[in-house]
């Protein structure tokens, strides 16, 4: 019963995130990349959606300056 349960949970997951794909798909297709994100690079992207998700954008602001000194200085 747990090995039918946990492949349903499974198909489940993947068709809600193929219509998510699908969804996002049509969105570029119609609109194309916004370049929105207030972001110098890709990693300053990725880390700020993260952080984000936790705290208000000034704070996220001063921990990707820091994260990019740091960065900067062991390079």
């Amino acid at each position: 019963m747990k090995d039918l349960l946990t492949k349903c949970k499974n198909k489940v997951e993947g068709l809600i995130m193929g219509a998510i794909q699908q969804i996002y798909n049509r969105l570029y297709h119609c609109y194309g990349s916004q370049g929105w994100w207030p972001a110098d690079t890709v990693f300053e992207m990725m880390i700020g959606a993260i952080l984000v998700q936790r705290t208000n954008w000034s704070n996220v602001e001063k921990a990707l300056c820091q994260l990019t000194l740091i960065y900067h200085q062991s390079n």
